[in-house]
């Protein structure tokens, strides 16, 4: 485990080119609504890609100034008045992997959060347009890049807590699945392993997918 470090900061930029980051596991076991396999693959171990448009009024940049009163309402939802002490914004990275969290319920300092069992918060800002993945609790591509944190944090207990379409804020605990996080470590080898995208890549994948149901 590498000492953690703000995302978004240039530390964190130099990161995410020779790192995996939990949001794109989603797309690498093929349950993205946005991103394929090949889209990583290409982003990560090909020319690359131009990143998304985060400047100022775009769904990015706006997502990312939701962010901490999404959380803050989870906060409340789950801890009522009285609040533990939480850290926002950093990023833990190991193995060719990183997990750039929202949110981590804790009183400790950054480099003294890893392997305590913190709880973890993934917050989400979700148009009205992307409502409908929602419609049975957190999509699969979200459950994905949780339990890929959970997996890098050592920790049983994670929460998704979305605002869909300008509603109240609604926050989900997520159930800690030890085979998934296993599963997502060896997707993880696996992908540094092979040179080129294997053609039976959905299949070597399947059994993570499956565990996530």
């Amino acid at each position: 485990m590498e000492p953690p470090v703000r995302t978004y900061s240039p530390e964190w930029h130099q990161l995410r080119k020779t790192r995996l980051g939990a949001s794109d596991m989603g797309a690498l076991l093929g349950v993205s609504p946005w991103d394929t396999p090949a889209d990583v693959w290409e982003a990560k171990r090909g020319a690359g890609r131009p990143q998304p448009d985060g400047s100022i009024n775009t769904p990015i940049w706006w997502g990312h100034q939701e962010e901490p009163l999404i959380i803050t309402a989870a906060m409340h939802e789950l801890y009522g008045d009285v609040t533990p002490a939480h850290l926002d914004g950093y990023c833990w990275s190991m193995d060719g992997l990183m997990a750039s969290l929202d949110a981590v319920v804790t009183d400790r300092q950054p480099d003294q959060v890893w392997g305590t069992l913190p709880a973890l918060i993934e917050a989400k800002a979700v148009g009205i347009r992307y409502g409908y993945l929602w419609r049975y609790g957190p999509p699969a591509h979200v459950l994905a890049q949780v339990h890929t944190q959970m997996a890098v944090m050592q920790t049983e207990e994670a929460y998704v807590a979305a605002r869909i379409g300008g509603a109240p804020v609604k926050t989900w605990d997520i159930e800690y699945r030890q085979e998934t996080c296993k599963n997502v470590l060896e997707v993880i080898e696996m992908f540094w392993s092979y040179e080129d995208m294997p053609p039976h890549w959905e299949m070597l994948v399947e059994k993570t997918v499956t565990s996530m149901q």
